[in-house]
């Protein structure tokens, strides 16, 4: 059990290392405004990106289950699918919202709505996922892995949406 716990703890540490790098190199003051904004953009793509990997191994996952003859896979197997695409979205706010008020004069005033709007959604989306966790409360597993699915791939979408 030690094991398992120092190994959480050394997960949780690295992730914490990897933001501060990001802000770190978006505070830089001699990287110009095109250098930044490249940065936030990739920076907001890998987000996407990893999102859809926890959307494509939550969909592969739940099908397997079915197709075994099961109901599909556990509400705590669909809660850390949720709660990993969570945890990543909300450093993500964090981050980018740090980086755009130390940087105002990187974003013009429609990268600003830009950024605005999708907060707004992303607000909407993380609204949805304590609902979810109700949902889980009520003893509802089935209609919890379908808002799950749904709930992932509107996350998706969103950061799909963004960087179109």
């Amino acid at each position: 059990i030690c094991q398992v716990a120092d190994a959480l703890v050394g997960s949780v540490d690295t992730h914490l290392a990897e933001w501060d790098a990001q802000i770190e190199v978006g505070l830089n003051a001699t990287v110009n405004c095109s250098m930044f904004l490249e940065f936030v953009y990739l920076s907001r793509d890998r987000i996407r990106l990893q999102l859809e990997y926890i959307k494509g191994n939550f969909s592969q996952e739940d099908e397997a289950f079915r197709a075994a003859g099961g109901e599909g896979a556990s509400t705590t197997w669909a809660m850390t699918h949720m709660s990993t695409a969570a945890s990543l979205v909300s450093a993500h706010i964090h981050i980018h919202g740090v980086l755009a008020a130390a940087r105002p004069e990187c974003l013009s005033e429609n990268l600003q709505l830009l950024f605005l709007m999708s907060l707004r959604r992303l607000k909407t989306l993380l609204h949805g996922q304590l609902r979810h966790l109700w949902i889980i409360f009520q003893g509802t597993a089935e209609l919890f892995r379908q808002g799950a699915a749904r709930w992932l791939a509107e996350l998706v979408e969103l950061f799909e949406a963004d960087l179109r």
